[in-house]
C-alpha cells in the first residue's frame, strides 16, 4: 500500500489539520539529538498505526474523523475525503445504537477510563455490521478539547457463529421444552440450565425462577431442603450412598423411586431417571434427569393400610368414647376414653351390656334408631351406675350395614361436654363484655336500652343516655405506655360502676368511650345532675404505678322520648352532644339540641362521601422530592394524598384523614396511596428517569393489620417495584404504641430490603434507648425545629443535635419544612444528608417529578420546573 502521510489522513476537508503532536519542553528542543529521537519514535508509532490490521480512528468530541487508518476505511468502503464529511457518533451509527453509544461516551467523560462496548456500522453500501470498540480519551493540549481515539474490531464473524450457536441450543430447548415427562438438566457445575414445562407444572416453580440455580437448591421443590437427587449421582457430585428405597444402575443410567414431600399437598412419589452428558471428546458436560408421577399406583397399596392404622390409632387414643354394639344392642368393644368416661375401671368390664336397658331412654331410643339403620343423637345428663356420677353428654349414634342393607349392629361416639358447657358460658359472657374492664359492652348495653324503651313508653316514664368519653386519653398512653393506660380504665370504670343504681347500667364502648342507661327517671334535669355527679367524680386523682394521675371527661345526654324513639337515634344524638362538649374544651356534659345533629350529619356524609371517592377513584396523589444537599440531586419523593371532589374540588388531608382514622377508611386509602405510588415509580423508571426511592406514610391503624407484610409484599410483586425503591415513613407515636409488635414488623419489613423512616422526629417520646433498637433507616427531622434556625439564637442548637445523635446511630437524615436558602446553608454545614420543604418543590404531580427527573438526566424538556438551589457551603 502506497505511504501516506499522517497529515494527509488528519484533513477534516476543511483544510485544517488534526490535533498537533505534544511539543517537548524547550530545554528539550535546543538538544537536536532528543529532537531527532523524538520525531523517529512518532514516526514509528505514526507507521504501527497506518500499516495495522486494526481499524483506528480519531475523532473530536464533535464527532468529526480527523483521522483514521486504511483498515478503518477498508472495513467501511468509504474514502478518507467522504469519512471526512460526515459524523462519527451518529451517521456511521445506527439509529437504535445511538442510545448505547451516548450511554458509553458519557461513562467515559464522567470517568475519564476507557470504556469497551458493542454496536452497530452502517458501511457505505448500507450493510450492517458487528463492531467492539475500545475508545480512550485524551485532551489537546493547545485546544483543551477532548479527543477520542478507538480501535475497533469487526464481530460480525463471531456474532454469526453465536447466532448460529444459540438457534441450535434453542432447537434443543423446544425438544427438551415439549417432553411430556417433567425433565431439567443441569451443566457439569451443577446449576440448572434447562427446566421444561412439564416439570414447571409439576413443582409450580418456573423455568426463570430455577434456571442458573445450584447447589442442590433445585431440591427445594421436590424435597422442601437442599439435599443430593438422583442427578448429582448421574454428575459424580456425591460420593455417598443414595437415599432411595428403590435404586438401581444401569451402565451410565441411573433409575431410582422415591417420595417428594414438597411436592403437591400430600407429596409426590416419583420414577426418576438420569444420566450424564458428554461432548465429543467425551468430556462430562452436565446431566438430564426425566421424572414420572406414581403417586395413584403408591396411593392405592398404602391407602388401604393406613386406613387400618389411622382408626385403629384414633379408637385407641382419642379423647372421645368410641363403642361398637352388634345388632342386639350389646356392645361389643370400647376404647378407653369411653371407660374414663363413664367410670369403667377393670378391663372388658362393659363387654355384653345391653345399652337398649340403659336407664336414660332418650339414649336408648338413640341406639333402637341407629339398629333401624338410621343415624341419631343425644346430648343430656348421663348418670352412671358404675361412678355414681352425672355428667353431660353429648353421643352420636351411627348404623353398621351389610352389603344387602341389614343393620349389623353400630357404632356410638360419646364425649363428655362439661368443660364445653363452662367455655360456651364464659365465651357468652365474653360476648356481652369487655374483656379490659368486665363492664357490659356495646351489644350488652343496646340490647338493654331496646328493652328499656318498651318498658318507658308503657310506664309513660323517661330514660336518659350519658355518653362519656376522657379527654386526652391519648396523651396519657404515649407518654405512660398502653399497659398504663389499661390499668387507668380500669380504675376509671370501678368508679363509675360505683356511681350507678341497681337497674343502671355503665358499660364500656370501646377505647376511652362509656355509656350510662339510666330508666326511670323523673325529669330531664336529672340527666344534668347525674352527668355533675359523675364529673366530680374525676376530680379525685387516680394513683397508677405510684403516680397520681388526674383526668377529666366530657360527656353528652340525651334523653327519651325527647330527643329520640329508638336505640340508634338516641345513642347517635347523645355522641353529637358529646362531641359538642369536646369541641367546647372537654370536662363539661352538653345535653343534646336539634342544632347538633348538623355537626354529626356533615361528619357521618363526609365518611359516606369518602367511601364513594374509594370507589369513583377520587383521591390522587401529589409527590414532594427530598434533594441530597450535596449533589442537588432528586433521591426521594413522599406520596401526599389529595381528595379531588367532583363539587369542593381540591380537599387538602387536614380536612378528611382525621374523620379516615375514626371510621377505619383509613386502612383502604393507604392501601390505594401504596399501590399508586409504588406503580408511579415503576412508571417513572420505566421511562428511563433515575431510579429513586418514593416514601409512604403508614398510620398507627395499619400495624394492627395482620396482614401488613403480606399487603405490602404483594403490592411490590403486583407493581415490579424493587423493595429498595420503596420507604415506609411513621412517626414517633406510631412506634411508641406497641414497641415489640412494632418492632418485629419493622425488622420483617426491612428485612425484605424495604427502607423505614422515622418522621416529625422529635416532636414525640420516644426513649433514645428505644431509638437504638428501632430497625430504621432514616429520620426526618419535624418541621417546627427548621423554621427557626439562625446562626445566631438557640435555633441551631436542636437540629445540630438530632443530625448528631442521627449521625451517631448511622442513620440518614433528612430536614423537613426548608423554605429559606439560608437554612439550606446551615443544614449543610450541620452535615444534613437530605431536605425536603417549598425551598426545593411544593407537592406536584406525577408528570412534574417526571419533568424534573428528565431534566436531571439530560436536556430540560418543555414545561419542566428547573431546581434552583443557592450554593451550598
Amino acid at each position: 500500500m502506497k505511504e501516506r502521510p499522517i497529515e494527509k489522513a488528519s484533513h477534516n476537508g476543511s483544510g485544517e489539520t488534526g490535533p498537533k503532536l505534544p511539543t517537548p519542553d524547550a530545554l528539550s528542543m535546543d538538544n537536536p539529538d532528543y529532537l531527532n529521537a523524538y520525531l523517529k519514535r512518532i514516526s514509528y508509532l505514526a507507521q504501527m498505526l497506518e500499516y495495522s490490521s486494526q481499524p483506528f480512528c480519531l475523532v473530536t468530541s464533535e464527532g468529526r474523523i480527523v483521522y483514521c487508518n486504511p483498515s478503518f476505511l477498508n472495513m467501511l468502503g468509504y474514502t478518507w475525503e467522504e469519512l471526512s464529511k460526515i459524523r462519527w457518533d451518529r451517521d456511521l451509527t445506527p439509529q437504535e445504537w445511538h442510545y448505547v453509544h451516548d450511554h458509553y461516551m458519557n461513562m467515559l467523560r464522567e470517568t475519564g477510563l476507557p470504556v469497551r462496548y458493542e454496536k452497530e456500522y452502517i458501511t457505505k453500501s448500507g450493510q450492517r455490521i458487528a463492531v467492539e470498540l475500545l475508545v480512550h480519551q485524551f485532551i489537546d493540549k493547545d485546544s483543551g478539547k477532548p479527543l477520542y481515539y478507538s480501535f475497533v474490531t469487526d464481530i460480525s464473524t463471531r456474532k454469526r457463529a453465536e447466532d448460529a450457536r444459540r438457534e441450535l441450543e434453542q432447537q434443543l430447548a423446544d425438544i427438551i421444552d415439549f417432553l411430556p415427562d417433567p425433565t431439567f438438566v443441569i451443566d457439569a457445575s451443577g446449576r440448572v440450565i434447562r427446566w421444561n414445562r412439564a416439570m414447571a407444572e409439576m413443582t409450580g416453580i418456573k423455568a426463570e425462577d430455577i434456571i442458573g440455580k445450584s447447589n442442590y437448591e433445585y431440591a427445594l421443590p421436590f424435597y422442601g431442603q437442599r439435599r443430593p437427587m438422583l442427578i448429582d449421582l448421574a454428575l459424580g457430585t456425591y460420593n455417598g450412598r443414595p437415599d432411595y428405597p428403590y435404586y438401581k444402575k444401569e451402565h451410565v443410567t441411573l433409575v431410582a423411586e422415591n417420595l417428594c414431600p414438597a411436592l403437591g399437598e400430600k407429596g409426590v412419589y416419583v420414577w426418576a431417571k438420569a444420566s450424564p452428558l458428554f461432548d465429543k471428546n467425551g468430556q462430562l458436560m452436565g446431566a438430564i434427569e426425566t421424572l414420572r408421577d406414581m403417586t395413584a399406583h403408591k396411593q392405592a397399596q398404602e391407602d388401604l393400610r393406613q386406613s387400618e392404622l389411622k382408626y385403629r390409632l384414633v379408637f385407641e387414643n382419642t379423647p372421645l368414647g368410641i363403642l361398637h354394639f352388634d345388632s342386639q344392642g350389646c356392645i361389643t368393644a370400647y376404647n378407653e376414653s369411653l371407660a374414663q368416661i363413664v367410670g369403667a375401671k377393670e378391663k372388658d368390664a362393659l363387654i355384653g351390656y345391653n345399652l337398649l336397658k340403659l336407664p336414660q331412654d332418650n339414649l336408648a331410643a338413640a341406639i333402637k334408631q341407629a339398629l333401624n339403620g338410621q343415624k341419631a343423637s343425644f346430648q343430656g345428663d348421663f348418670h352412671s351406675t358404675i361412678s355414681g356420677k352425672t355428667i353431660p353428654i353429648e353421643a352420636h349414634v351411627a348404623p353398621m350395614m351389610s352389603k344387602e342393607g341389614k343393620p349389623l349392629g353400630g357404632v356410638a361416639i360419646v364425649s363428655d361436654i362439661t368443660e364445653r358447657n363452662r367455655y360456651e358460658e364464659t365465651i357468652r359472657h365474653m360476648a356481652y363484655h369487655d374483656s379490659l374492664t368486665g363492664l357490659p359492652n356495646r351489644l350488652l348495653i343496646q340490647d338493654r336500652i331496646s328493652v328499656a324503651l318498651p318498658q318507658a313508653r308503657r310506664q309513660n316514664q323517661m330514660l336518659a343516655l350519658i355518653y362519656l368519653d376522657l379527654d386526652n386519653f391519648k396523651m396519657i398512653n404515649d407518654t405512660l405506655g398502653h399497659m398504663a393506660g389499661d390499668v387507668l380504665l380500669q380504675e376509671v370504670s370501678k368508679r363509675l360502676k360505683s356511681l350507678v343504681r341497681e337497674g343502671d347500667t355503665v358499660a364500656r364502648m370501646g377505647g376511652d368511650e362509656f355509656m350510662f342507661l339510666f330508666p326511670g327517671i323523673k325529669d330531664a334535669k336529672d340527666a344534668g345532675i347525674i352527668a355533675e355527679k359523675i364529673l366530680r367524680s374525676f376530680s379525685r386523682p387516680y394513683i397508677i404505678d405510684g403516680q397520681e394521675i388526674h383526668v377529666t371527661a366530657s360527656i353528652g345526654i340525651s334523653v327519651f322520648p325527647t330527643d329520640g324513639q329508638d336505640v340508634e337515634t338516641l345513642i347517635k344524638n347523645a355522641d353529637s352532644a358529646l362531641y359538642r362538649a369536646k369541641e367546647r374544651g372537654g370536662n363539661s356534659y352538653q345535653v343534646y339540641t336539634p342544632a347538633m345533629n348538623q355537626v354529626y350529619v356533615e361528619r357521618v356524609t363526609l365518611a359516606k362521601e369518602m367511601r364513594r371517592a374509594l370507589e369513583n377513584e377520587e383521591f390522587v396523589l401529589y409527590y414532594q422530592p427530598l434533594i441530597d444537599i450535596k449533589t442537588k440531586q432528586i433521591v426521594s419523593v413522599e406520596a401526599l394524598v389529595r381528595w379531588h371532589h367532583p363539587e369542593k374540588g381540591l380537599i387538602m388531608p387536614s380536612k378528611f384523614i382525621h374523620i379516615a382514622e375514626e371510621n377505619g377508611l383509613i386502612i383502604p386509602i393507604e392501601r390505594w396511596v401504596l399501590r399508586t405510588a409504588c406503580r408511579q415509580n415503576k412508571a417513572w423508571q420505566d421511562q428511563g428517569l433515575a431510579a429513586i426511592r418514593v416514601s409512604v406514610n403508614i398510620s398507627g391503624r395499619h400495624f394492627w393489620q395482620q396482614d401488613l407484610v403480606e399487603t405490602i409484599v404483594q403490592v411490590l410483586e403486583e407493581t415490579g417495584l424493587a423493595p429498595e425503591y420503596l420507604e415506609l415513613e411513621i412517626t414517633e407515636n406510631v412506634a411508641l404504641r406497641t414497641s415489640e409488635r412494632i418492632n418485629n414488623l419493622l425488622k420483617e419489613l426491612r428485612s425484605l430490603g424495604i427502607k423505614i423512616a422515622l418522621d416529625d422526629f422529635g416532636t414525640g417520646h420516644l426513649s433514645l434507648s428505644y431509638l437504638r433498637s428501632l430497625p430504621l433507616d432514616s429520620l426526618k427531622i419535624d418541621q417546627s425545629f427548621i423554621c427557626d434556625l439562625s446562626k445566631e439564637g438557640t435555633g441551631m442548637a436542636i437540629p445540630h443535635a438530632l443530625i448528631s445523635l442521627a449521625r451517631f446511630l448511622d442513620l440518614r437524615v433528612t430536614a423537613e419544612g426548608v423554605e429559606k436558602p439560608e437554612q439550606a446553608e446551615l443544614l449543610a454545614g450541620l452535615q444534613c444528608d437530605q431536605i425536603q420543604g417549598f425551598l426545593v418543590s411544593r407537592p406536584q404531580p406525577a408528570h412534574c417529578i417526571a419533568d424534573m427527573l428528565a431534566q436531571e438526566r439530560g436536556p430540560a424538556t418543555s414545561g419542566a420546573k428547573v431546581l434552583r438551589l443557592p450554593p451550598l457551603a
